[in-house]
Parts: structure tokens; C-alpha cells; sequence
């Protein structure tokens, strides 16, 4: 029985909408990377200068993630959602009109605010709708909205940016959005929660900072943040450039990226669900490592690389929803949803830090070798996850 109260049917629906939702801002911070090597052009911009384009939309998406998180404790979470999605569809229009590199960097700044309104409080209103053995499926679902979102980026954004500009996909994200936004405001009703307590926001705060969860949110920065959205940014300018694809091609492998991930974050919740979060994480963590490794080993582009980026696609984005779960089944639900801002403002700054790490890394010593960068993110990710892994498995059953 879920913790809500809520039947299957009304459960399910919150699902949907949230999922639509989460699809919506995710098609909105993606659909800018797959078209970067024309901004390239058009602005003649170095890697480093490319890479603050999506950095500077982390850089709004971070600052909001705790504060939304923090309030989603204390409010209704649709209050919250959805003048978020507003303000996202405005800046996101406003961007497609932009002129300038600078004005572009500003509008994307502020298109990170309006998206990062939207996690925290959806992950506190599923954790508030699912009982502990759902959530994995849950956050799975949910989840998968990132990677489906994604892959219709990389396949939509390409060819309408080569038959009109690269405008033209934002617009169409801007509509979207709005609709997006009524839909929530009209379908969601969230539950009462008459075991939510009222806490100081001071004594909320200190009770959501423990030495293990800031060690699970150091593993999530860099194994997940990090590492999934340099490997967004710079994934097809890097299958460009090193292995001499064109730019079609290359939408189309990192789409194979997108598709197993869509795959990975649907079943590896579950799987935590039925297995146990700490064995499923350490085995993703360790084949997304392993995998990143094999990859910048390869010299030409062929099967192998296909399946690498399934691997990579699979096991980095499958992670997702059980640290997700992870979170939930350990945190007392007045500071869930602080704990969910904490863990994703630590995440979504490592991805806005790796934009620039890695562009620059890029720059001066090649794409390979920043690629090896994110290899060794997941390995010390994998490292702080064992050491506070019985810690957070004995949290969990208490």
C-alpha cells in the first residue's frame, strides 16, 4: 500500500503527467547539444567557449534544485511545478530568438532555473505516492523520460536544425511546455500527508545533512552528474571529430546511447526493487567504468563501438532511479524532498563543471584524453559507494 492512500488508477496517473512532465524539461535541456558543432560555426567558438552553453543552464539548474527541493517539504508541489514549466517555455522561446553568444549564454542561465524547478518536488510527490516496494519501478518510469527525451532530441533537433536552423526545434519546445504545464496543473492532485511533521527550516536542514547520504550524493555527482552530461554535451562533436563521422551519423549512434539508456532506467529500478539497491548500483557503477575505459581505446568506428555505447547507455543511465529509490527508502519524509535538492544540486553542478573540465581538457590535449577523465570519475564513484554502502543498507531497512 502506497504511503498516500491513493488508489492504482489515481497512482498511475500522477505517474503519466509527472513523466510527460519530466520529458518536457529534459527534450528542452537537450535539444541544444546535438546541434552545438552549427553553433560552432555560426558563432565561431572554440570547444571551451561551446561547452558554457550547456554549463550555463547547469549553472541555473543547480541553484534552484535545493531551494525547490526544500520548499516541496513545506508546500504544495504543483505550486511549484508548474510555474517552473512557464518560465522555462518563455526563456526557451527567448533563446531562439538570441543574436548573440553572450545573450545565448544569459536566456540558456535562465532556461536552467525554469527546468530546475521541476525534479525535487516530482521526485517527493513519487516518493510520497509509492510505497518502498514500488518505487524502483516508480522512479524507473519516471526516469525514463530522460533517455526518451534525449534520443528525440538527438534524432528531432538535427534534421530540423539542417532543414530550417537551429531555432526552430526551441520553438517548438516552448510550445510544448505550456501545454505541458495545464495538463499538470489540471490532472495532478497530490495526497495529504498527515504523517508529515512540521520542522524549523533549520533543524529540516541539519537533520537531511548525515556523513552517509553526503557520501551517496558524492557517488551520484560524479559517477551520474558528471560523467552523463559531459558525455550529452560533448558525444557527438567527440564521434566527429575522432572517429570522422558526419553529423547525421553521429545522431544516430548517440541516439543508440539514449535508447538503451531508456532501457536501463526502466528495468534497473525494478531490479533494485527485487535484488537490493547496493548490489545494482555497484554493478552499474563498475560496468560504466569499465565501459568508458574500452570506449576511448577504440580507433575506428564499427560494431564494437555500437555496443560500447549500449553498454554506456545502459549501465550510466540505469543507476539513476535506484539512487533515486535509495533516497526515498532512507529518508524520513519531512526531508525527503531536501535531500533530493541536496543530492541533485551536487549532481547538476559536477554536469555544469564538466563542461567546461572537459572542453578544456579537450582543447589542450584532445578529445581522448578528456574522455579518460570521465572513465576515472566513475571509478572513485564506485570507490565512495562501497565505503558507505552496509551504511545505507542498514538506513534503508530501518
Amino acid at each position: 500500500m502506497a504511503e498516500a492512500g491513493l488508489d492504482r488508477r489515481r497512482r498511475y496517473l500522477v505517474l503519466a503527467v509527472c513523466f510527460q512532465a519530466w520529458f518536457m524539461v529534459i527534450l528542452s535541456r537537450m535539444v541544444i547539444p546535438p546541434v552545438l558543432p552549427l553553433l560552432i560555426l555560426e558563432f565561431r567558438l572554440s570547444y571551451t567557449e561551446s561547452g558554457l552553453i550547456p554549463t550555463s543552464l547547469l549553472f541555473g539548474y543547480a541553484l534552484v534544485l535545493f531551494p525547490a527541493g526544500w520548499l516541496a517539504d513545506r508546500m504544495e508541489k504543483k505550486r511549484i511545478i508548474v510555474p517552473g514549466l512557464i518560465f522555462l517555455a518563455v526563456t526557451m522561446f527567448l533563446t531562439g530568438i538570441s543574436t548573440g553568444y553572450h545573450q545565448l549564454l544569459f536566456l540558456q542561465f535562465l532556461a536552467g532555473l525554469g527546468a530546475g524547478v521541476y525534479l525535487t518536488p516530482a521526485n517527493s510527490l513519487l516518493s510520497d505516492v509509492f510505497s518502498s516496494g514500488e518505487r524502483g519501478r516508480a522512479f524507473g518510469i519516471h526516469e525514463a523520460a530522460v533517455s526518451l527525451a534525449s534520443l528525440s532530441a538527438a534524432l528531432i533537433a538535427v534534421p530540423l536544425a539542417l532543414a530550417f536552423n537551429w531555432r526552430f526545434p526551441l520553438f517548438i519546445c516552448s510550445g510544448l511546455l505550456i501545454v505541458t504545464a495545464i495538463l499538470f496543473s489540471w490532472l495532478v492532485k497530490e495526497p495529504v500527508q498527515n504523517a508529515r511533521r512540521s520542522v524549523e527550516p533549520k533543524v529540516g536542514i541539519q537533520h537531511a545533512f548525515t556523513g552517509w547520504f553526503l557520501a551517496l550524493s558524492m557517488s551520484n555527482a560524479l559517477g551520474v552528474g558528471f560523467c552523463y552530461n559531459a558525455l550529452a554535451a560533448f558525444m557527438p562533436t567527440y564521434l566527429v571529430n575522432v572517429f570522422g563521422v558526419t553529423l547525421v551519423y553521429a545522431a544516430i549512434l548517440v541516439s543508440v546511447v539514449y535508447a538503451s539508456g531508456t532501457l536501463g532506467r526502466i528495468s534497473c529500478g525494478p531490479l533494485s526493487d527485487r535484488f537490493g539497491r547496493g548490489k545494482v548500483s555497484v554493478l552499474l557503477l563498475t560496468v560504466t567504468s569499465i565501459s568508458i575505459f574500452l570506449f576511448v581505446m577504440l580507433c575506428q568506428p564499427g560494431l564494437e563501438l555500437v555496443i560500447l555505447l549500449v553498454v554506456i547507455g545502459f549501465a550510466l543511465n540505469g543507476v539513476i532511479p535506484v539512487f533515486f529509490a535509495f533516497v526515498a527508502d532512507v529518508s524520513p519524509i519531512e526531508v525527503r524532498g531536501t535531500r533530493f535538492g541536496l543530492m541533485a544540486s551536487l549532481g547538476v553542478a559536477a554536469g555544469a563543471i564538466s563542461g567546461v573540465v572537459v572542453g578544456y581538457v579537450a582543447d589542450t590535449a584532445g578529445f581522448v584524453t578528456s574522455f579518460v577523465l570521465l572513465g576515472l570519475a566513475e571509478v572513485v564513484a564506485t570507490l565512495v559507494f562501497l565505503r558507505v554502502r552496509k551504511v545505507l543498507g542498514a538506513a534503508a531497512r530501518d
